[in-house]
């Protein structure tokens, strides 16, 4: 609220007329405090009080953002180096959704006071919802020299750090947020996710991550509520009802990769039921409303009563397709609404929570040894745990590029969080090596032309010319799959290697080189390549990767080879939804079998 005590020079009258207005919105008497102040402006038409008094009471109590717009706005032509007015003016236009506009305001407010810590938080969280993230972190670590002990500066600049592939940072950030404000959930999740992705996290680390984001968020909290499931274990049963509970049930890469399996799955044995934690709808979701018994929009249900309506739909098998990621809706399922819960897909690593009793996997993601940091028991599929979704993915040119270019094209299409500044530099010193060689990156997440120069201002900055880097950010799926009829070979970032990405080259026709991580989340090309019969591809080292990269750049051959023949491969392998799809019921069937003979 204004303190009138400040305004000396102002009219008793328009004093009093304040004091009467804030009085009247003390009592909660909203409107006749907004009638009240119209009355009051029409009275003092150059007094800007009255009009900053009235903007916040929309901005705040009614939500009115365009009315609020109007009168901050009315009252910057009067006092034009109002640095409050343009300030409250951005987060106004920030609530509507007028970024851009909303980004002009704060600059203003910035330009009258440059050493605002709000307001130059305010700016890197435009920037960052904008994707320009690498201005975005500039702004964000100046407004933490104002406010250290801002929560949302750091949980912001963890964001932003990943999305830039500074994981390390990013982590650091997180656990920052973490001692601020112990309870903060999302923080926590976040940081598991993150976690993989730092050098030095061991897998009991992230087991131990993980037990303690079960302990501290969920059964911590739990209510007095359980479900018997003793006289449903049946080893002979043969009919199922399997439950999925999802966010990503929409245009996302696990639900292109899942779509074509419940689609196939065999229905006269295996009823499908969808829990959607979400209210984004698109052309996905219609198909998985299709082929669903039952499509559940389940975001508005508190946990309590998500798992009892699971329970009340008596599934059979349970499915968590998301792990820590957004929109996970783990708490519900730590009720154990099902008889045999599972993980699959959304996440890569253990949950921590005693309650799903499996997560699929095989054996190039977890080895033997690891089996003892998963609280989870882990089921290996025959072959992989996945499988290649080839829906809607285009016939490629049956010619490499470097035929007819007489250079190598190298291409990452990876998500620019998975790219750190290690895997920028040794695909600096790949280009070095490899004359007139290119780099085409092609990225979804990396839509702006300042984060577009960010990463090429890596390359340039270290002696690879402009020319040489070739940055495109589409949006469309055939456009993004297209944009491969112009690369040679597929670079895989590391740690955290590709997944429906691999999956994407290789259909293609570009083969993927990668190294095989110490984690699931490092193996995901690994297992791909290890399925489809070109281990050749897999390295163990950055020394090993640039050498094997090197190696295939100065075989045009062999590089028109896999052009050839790298589909078909993928189309005879345990990738193929036909062969994938047999192992895939009988892992169902192999799980229900061994929870019920150990009950």
């Amino acid at each position: 609220m204004i303190d009138i005590g400040n305004h000396t020079v102002m009219q008793k009258t328009l004093a009093s007329s304040l004091k009467k207005s804030i009085k009247l919105l003390n009592s909660a008497r909203i409107p006749e405090a907004i009638d009240y102040l119209k009355q009051v402006i029409k009275r003092h038409p150059r007094s800007t009080d009255p009009l900053k008094l009235l903007a916040e009471i929309y901005m705040k109590d009614t939500g009115e953002m365009e009315k609020a717009q109007e009168y901050l706005e009315k009252s910057l032509s009067i006092e034009t180096n109002d640095v409050i007015s343009y300030f409250h003016l951005g987060l106004c236009l920030e609530k509507a959704k007028k970024l851009n506009q909303a980004f002009e305001a704060y600059k203003k407010a910035h330009f009258l006071s440059p050493e605002d810590g709000p307001i130059l938080h305010c700016i890197a969280r435009i920037l960052n919802q904008t994707k320009h993230h690498a201005a975005s972190i500039f702004y964000a670590k100046k407004a933490l020299e104002h406010l250290p002990n801002e929560l949302m500066l750091y949980t912001d600049l963890a964001y932003m750090c990943h999305g830039l592939g500074m994981s390390t940072e990013a982590y650091d950030y997180y656990k920052k947020a973490i001692e601020l404000e112990p309870d903060n959930k999302t923080s926590y999740s976040s940081s598991i996710f993150v976690a993989h992705k730092v050098p030095g996290i061991s897998h009991q680390d992230l087991m131990q991550l993980a037990q303690g984001h079960n302990q501290k968020f969920i059964r911590s909290k739990k209510q007095d509520l359980s479900f018997d499931h003793s006289n449903r274990y049946d080893p002979n049963k043969k009919q199922f009802k399997l439950g999925f509970v999802s966010a990503d049930f929409k245009r996302h890469p696990a639900a292109y990769t899942l779509i074509s399996v419940f689609e196939k799955l065999n229905k006269s044995k295996f009823e499908l039921n969808f829990y959607y934690n979400n209210k984004d709808e698109d052309f996905m979701t219609e198909k998985f409303k299709k082929i669903a018994h039952r499509f559940n929009f389940v975001q508005e249900l508190n946990d309590e009563t998500l798992a009892q309506k699971i329970n009340n739909d008596q599934i059979d098998i349970l499915f968590d397709l998301s792990g820590f990621t957004s929109g996970e809706r783990l708490a519900a399922i730590a009720y154990k609404p099902a008889p045999l819960q599972l993980t699959h897909i959304g996440y890569f690593g253990t949950l921590g929570m005693p309650e799903i009793d499996f997560i699929i996997a095989d054996k190039t993601v977890v080895k033997e040894s690891e089996e003892q940091f998963y609280t989870e028991k882990v089921y290996k599929m025959p072959h992989c745990y996945t499988h290649c979704n080839q829906d809607g993915v285009p016939q490629a040119n049956k010619e490499a590029p470097c035929l007819k270019n007489g250079y190598i094209t190298f291409g990452s299409f990876n998500t620019f969080h998975k790219i750190s500044k290690q895997v920028l530099i040794s695909w600096i010193e790949l280009l070095n090596a490899i004359p007139n060689s290119k780099l085409l990156f092609d990225s979804r997440s990396m839509m702006q032309t300042s984060d577009l120069d960010f990463f090429k201002n890596f390359f340039i900055e270290r002696g690879i010319t402009s020319d040489r880097i070739i940055l495109r950010s589409n949006i469309e799926r055939d456009d993004f799959l297209n944009s491969y009829n112009d690369v040679d070979i597929a670079l895989d970032p590391f740690p955290l290697s590709g997944g429906s990405t691999t999956m994407e080259a290789l259909l293609m026709g570009v083969p993927v080189v990668t190294i095989t991580g110490d984690k699931w989340s490092g193996r995901m090309s690994s297992t791909l390549l290890n399925t489809i019969g070109h281990d050749e591809l897999i390295t163990n080292s950055v020394e090993e990767y640039k050498s094997k990269l090197i190696e295939l750049a100065q075989d045009q051959a062999r590089i028109q080879e896999y052009r050839e023949n790298l589909k078909q491969d993928m189309n005879k392998s345990p990738l193929n939804i036909n062969q994938y799809l047999p192992a895939f019921e009988q892992a169902l069937l192999d799980m229900w079998q061994i929870k019920s003979n150990s009950q």
